[in-house]
């Protein structure tokens, strides 16, 4: 681990070690059983009594390093061999490698099954750390680029467009193809050749008021039938409304006229 050992809160430590200690196997000395240990070894992550404590620092710091869970100060190297570590993992170690429980203190603390198993330990922890602090950092850059460049939230923007229809549309008449018109005129075709007006049903024109004229040419008309020529302002001037005159007033006139008879 590249960077020293950081030292924690007290109140950090407090709460650690609450919680370690309830673990059944934490509740009791590991090398003599007595209830409640205060005490720990930071070497091999495990809780010792007031008077094994003693035993282990005449053992010397190289073997087994001891602290008070309430008294001294905690770093988090020391915190996390213990959350690694334990009563329970030391012990089936030790078993699983031919150490029986009840071994000299001494002897069994200096064995190379005890010294291999707080190497493990070490490493474990190193590890562990390192993870830690990368995942912190990764945090703190993912967190730094959200505020440098904020995600865009996507928004909607409604556009209303209304539409205004007239109520009434005008139809303006195509002289060139279509005549339009309300009066129904009589076909012709002259001898100069001038197109007729052929009318077209309100059905087909899609209009039930309004007969529609087609130009198109038709074959002549039968001789003695003469048809009146109008233009495409005659039919303007027969779609217009024609002002009305009102009727004139009706003065009854009374003549009186006298007879003279003559005396026969």
């Amino acid at each position: 681990m590249g960077e020293k050992p950081v030292q924690v809160d007290n109140a950090v430590r407090d709460i650690f070690f609450q919680k370690f200690c309830a673990d059944s196997e934490n509740k009791t000395c590991i090398d003599c059983g007595s209830k409640n240990p205060v005490w720990a070894s930071t070497s091999f992550g495990i809780l010792i009594c007031l008077n094994c404590a003693g035993d282990h620092r005449n053992m010397g710091t190289h073997i087994t390093f001891v602290r008070s869970i309430k008294l001294d100060t905690w770093n988090n190297v020391q915190l996390k061999t213990m959350e690694l570590g334990g009563n329970l993992k030391f012990n089936r170690y030790l078993k699983q490698h031919g150490i029986p429980l009840g071994t000299n203190e001494q002897e069994k603390y200096s064995s190379r099954v005890a010294t291999k198993y707080k190497h493990e330990l070490h490493s474990k922890v190193i590890a562990q750390l390192q993870q830690e602090q990368k995942e912190k950092e990764r945090e703190l850059v993912s967190q730094s680029a959200s505020v440098t460049n904020p995600i865009p939230t996507a928004t909607t923007n409604t556009t209303t467009t209304t539409v205004t229809t007239p109520a009434v549309v005008e139809t303006v008449a195509q002289t060139t193809t279509t005549t339009t018109s309300n009066n129904r005129f009589d076909s012709f075709d002259d001898e100069s050749g001038h197109p007729s007006v052929i009318p077209v049903s309100a059905t087909e024109a899609g209009d039930s008021s309004t007969l529609h004229y087609s130009t198109t040419k038709r074959a002549p008309a039968k001789k003695g039938i003469v048809a009146k020529k109008m233009t495409s302002d005659v039919f303007q001037q027969a779609a217009q409304p024609q002002p009305t005159t009102p009727p004139s007033t009706f003065i009854p006139i009374t003549a009186t006229k006298t007879i003279n008879f003559s005396p026969l």
